[in-house]
């Protein structure tokens, strides 16, 4: 028996009703493992049977037995929890973290020992673990009859642990598992991403310093979680293939016990994807794109091409053949019946195939596109880059469907973003609200919601931006607080706002696409003439400017009221409907040749200090404005024309049209304003900014 003081390893095993399990690995335990170099930490989940007398008996009768803790929990905790109570408790320089269905072969801990000695900056070492013959198995009452277990009998069950890209999730999965056990590409000793806790070797200093096993997890993905903390932490995790154990891993659930587990692993993907998605996606896709040793992934980028419509006797086609092979990537030629198997099976990166145009198509989970035949290899390989490597993007909006998607204002100001988020180097995505729950969305980097009439929940494994541009009175702090960052288009609100929540709140006001707003030339000034212009839907209220001009006898005929939006039938006479829609690269025209362009906003809006995007357009359009006031107008005061009361409307609209020269002046250096700082081109670096710094938080 070894002394406390001179331990080497403390091996931790949890236990739960597994006395059949316990019957098979402590004589293989204590048979292949030298005492002088362990102690034993059972930790006990409030087991039923005999579980407890069995590990006293099984150990203290043994003539070179080692030292012994238990630990007797009241109920089944937690696999992280478990680990972390015997941790507290363990004396070895080293920790190994065992299952309990696990039997050791010869000199198993003596190999992961000399692997962790021989390593400078260890983190974990784990094992070759191998499926059981389950028919000779004294364990093989509780495998019951499943061909799946035949079939993986005396095969490799883990060599370490890599990543699959499926359904906009990263799933680990076991390196190995199915192969012959004497395969040669898994006799080699190497570096991995994480490995399985079924068989683990930790510095115990290191175990300590990344703050042991995640308690958030449940029975499931806690090992790759702590495999990743090691990583980012500079800790290498190696799978050492001289040391071998078999891993008893299956038994037969009822249906009840199979609810509850998919459950649980569903809780668990959760909480990983939450955690990791942006990291492995990153170091993932640079592995494929760049044709880097696979790591996260166990293969490097391939292509699957439908053999009969690619011609290799085709000039571009052995160029694009060359450049594949430039870039490192594989490309495999497919039969028809072929290349619709690894549709339906995901067993290639892309599927690549020819239209009847010469277009290249090339198509995968979460791709499809059309590119050009020529040098089509090259602009895949920079849509690769954009997609998966540059920080991405994810637009929600709150349009209810795509039919009659150009009444509503967010989805312009989503299509100006996306353009010059995209000359950013960007991938964007637009979805409209019901949308927004889809997981097409969660593959994108950051996800920026355009916080008007309806709320998002956020969801964690992405970037979280709102921007705030209307109705702050339907938002409260609690919705606030589960973004990462918050954008108000209001000073005043963002101040208010800061004070009260958890997370960082800046002011970002609404803004132009100055290639779509500028001002007209004079011939379409006389073209679109006006004199009492309004442009906007009713939204099925009577909207305050209009009612406000409707209000004054005579005033809307006088200045000849022209009225262009949809649902106002029921709100004004019919002379003044001029139509129901003008085309968002046609407005500007309009804004720029009326006398004066109405405007008006909500009353929270009013209130609290959130100015129209309609300002923003009209500035740059060169517009003399009439808007109802506003709390706070900031660096564009002066710049428009207000109105507190109807009755001074009359007086206004005459003194505007009279000094209406005067007017072009502030008109013109609120133009000048606008577009030098209130432009979807400044908005989109602020994000890409804003983004670049959340990543390299989360990456580093």
């Amino acid at each position: 028996m070894c002394e406390p003081h001179s331990l080497q390893v403390s091996i931790i095993i949890i236990n739960r009703n597994g006395i059949a399990h316990l019957k098979n690995l402590i004589p293989a335990l204590l048979k292949h493992t030298d005492s002088s170099l362990y102690e034993l930490i059972f930790v006990d989940n409030a087991s039923t049977d005999d579980s407890i007398s069995f590990i006293k008996k099984g150990i203290t009768a043994h003539h070179h037995a080692p030292l012994l803790q238990l630990i007797k929990n009241t109920k089944n905790e937690s696999f992280s929890k478990a680990n972390n109570q015997a941790v507290a408790l363990a004396r070895g320089k080293y920790l190994v973290l065992l299952n309990n269905d696990i039997e050791p072969c010869a000199d198993w801990l003596n190999n992961l020992l000399a692997c962790a000695n021989n390593i400078k900056n260890i983190g974990s070492v784990g094992a070759k673990l191998i499926y059981p013959d389950f028919k000779r198995s004294t364990l093989s009452a509780l495998y019951g009859r499943a061909k799946k277990q035949r079939k993986l009998a005396n095969t490799l069950q883990h060599t370490g642990i890599a990543f699959n890209n499926e359904a906009f999730q990263f799933r680990p999965f076991n390196l190995g598992k199915g192969l012959a056990v004497d395969s040669t590409a898994t006799n080699t000793s190497q570096q991995r991403v994480a490995l399985t806790a079924a068989c683990l070797l930790i510095p115990k200093q290191v175990y300590l310093d990344v703050g042991g096993l995640d308690e958030a997890y449940n029975y499931g993905g806690e090992d790759v979680d702590f495999g990743l903390k090691l990583l980012k932490a500079g800790y290498i995790n190696y799978f050492c293939a001289e040391a071998v154990l078999f891993h008893h891993e299956f038994g037969t659930q009822n249906k009840e016990q199979k609810r509850i587990g998919a459950l649980r692993r569903s809780n668990n993907l959760h909480i990983f994807q939450n955690k990791w998605f942006l990291f492995i996606k990153k170091e993932f896709w640079a592995e494929k794109i760049y044709a880097k040793s696979p790591f996260y992934a166990e293969t490097s980028l391939s292509i699957a091409v439908l053999e009969k419509n690619f011609n290799k006797q085709n000039e571009l086609n052995n160029q694009a053949i060359a450049q594949i092979k430039k870039y490192g990537w594989k490309l495999h030629y497919l039969s028809e019946k072929q290349f619709k198997k690894s549709q339906q099976e995901n067993t290639y990166d892309f599927l690549l195939s020819q239209n009847n145009s010469g277009c290249i198509e090339i198509k995968s989970q979460h791709v499809n596109i059309s590119l050009e035949s020529k040098n089509w290899v090259e602009s895949f390989y920079h849509y690769l880059i954009q997609r998966y490597l540059n920080p991405s993007f994810v637009l929600k909006i709150a349009a209810k469907k795509w039919q009659g998607i150009q009444s509503w204002g967010d989805y312009h100001m989503a299509v100006s973003l996306k353009k010059y988020l995209q000359r950013l180097g960007h991938h964007v995505l637009i979805q409209i609200h019901p949308e927004w729950d889809n997981k097409e969305g969660l593959e994108y980097d950051a996800a920026l919601v355009f916080r008007g009439l309806r709320s998002y929940k956020p969801q964690h494994q992405q970037i979280n931006l709102m921007w705030n541009i209307s109705h702050p009175d339907d938002i409260f702090i609690d919705e606030y607080n589960s973004y990462d960052q918050v954008f108000i288009a209001s000073h005043n609100w963002a101040v208010e706002i800061s004070k009260k929540t958890k997370i960082p709140v800046k002011t970002l006001l609404q803004c132009t696409d100055v290639e779509i707003f500028y001002e007209p030339s004079d011939k379409e000034k006389q073209n679109y003439k006006s004199q009492l212009l309004f442009v906007g839907n009713s939204r099925k209220v009577f909207r305050k400017v209009i009612k406000d001009i409707l209000s004054i006898e005579n005033l809307a005929d006088k200045y000849q009221l022209a009225v262009f939006g949809t649902e106002w039938k029921n709100f004004i006479p019919k002379k003044y409907i001029k139509g129901e829609h003008i085309a968002n690269n046609e407005l500007y025209k309009y804004y720029g040749s009326a006398d004066i362009l109405l405007n008006d906003h909500w009353d929270d809006m009013r209130q609290k200090g959130f100015i129209s995007n309609r300002i923003f357009d009209a500035l740059a359009s060169g517009a003399t404005i009439l808007s109802d006031e506003v709390s706070d107008w900031g660096e564009l005061e002066g710049f428009v024309e207000t109105y507190n009361d109807h009755s001074d409307l009359a007086n206004i609209i005459s003194n505007c049209l009279t000094k209406i020269d005067g007017l072009n002046e502030y008109t013109a250096k609120g133009k000048a304003l606008v577009v030098t700082k209130h432009t979807f081109e400044r908005r989109a670096k602020t994000f890409s900014e804003i983004v670049k710094t959340h990543l390299l938080t989360t990456l580093s």
